[in-house]
């Protein structure tokens, strides 16, 4: 798998400010065209977006293809761009979505934090079965899980029996680490598909070698 490291707005926490699937990556409305650069190699389209004026599109957006959801405080002219981009969403009666929600096309894992009201919303939207669980003992699914549709990597705190179960639910094989030189919370600092990922500037080599063994696929 193809992997490079870099940095938004000089910050390497890459997943705290952007959101990659399969069909689209979201970016904030400032980055530099040379960080813009790196991000090509996930091979989708790119847009820039806000949510509520902020650009932590990664703690507050969660997605599967095309399809987003929002949480509750994002503004009409927002939810607008996102649709005239050609992308579908929702806006739910939660906060930091992209913290609190890890999914690919087989399943989905919510924060036990979320009301079940908005899982069973999210179930319908995505078209995928969820479970309401912590992962490697936190409510943070998003933050300390990052899934495609080829592989995941995870939280190093999680356990041999939680580990397994994860591989059964999504369906793809993975590998627990950090990231950004000893991250745990590796969503913070990845941006992944099934073509390829960027991880954070800080990102060591050893590091590398478990996201390549984690998302590639084998």
């Amino acid at each position: 798998m193809e992997i490079v490291k870099s940095t938004v707005n000089a910050s390497p926490f890459l997943g705290v400010f952007c959101v990659a699937t399969d069909d689209v990556l979201l970016l904030p409305n400032r980055v530099e065209e040379k960080e813009v650069k790196n991000f090509k190699i996930l091979d989708v389209e790119i847009f820039n977006v806000s949510v509520a004026s902020s650009s932590l599109i990664g703690v507050f957006v969660a997605g599967l293809g095309k399809k987003f959801v929002l949480p509750y405080f994002t503004e009409k002219e927002e939810i607008e761009k996102f649709e005239d981009n050609g992308l579908e969403v929702i806006s739910l009666h939660s906060s930091a979505l992209g913290n609190l929600v890890a999914l690919n096309e087989n399943g989905g894992i919510a924060s036990p934090l979320i009301g079940k009201k908005v899982v069973d919303k999210m179930q319908d939207f995505f078209g995928v079965e969820f479970l309401q669980k912590q992962v490697a003992g936190f409510d943070l699914p998003g933050a300390a899980l990052t899934v495609t549709n080829k592989g995941f990597i995870v939280h190093p705190n999680i356990g041999k029996g939680e580990f397994s179960e994860l591989e059964k639910f999504f369906r793809v094989n993975g590998s627990s680490t950090t990231l950004n030189y000893g991250d745990p919370f590796v969503g913070n600092d990845i941006l992944a598909n099934s073509k390829a990922a960027v991880v954070g500037a800080n990102t060591s080599g050893h590091e590398l070698i478990r996201v390549d063994e984690g998302l590639r696929g084998e």
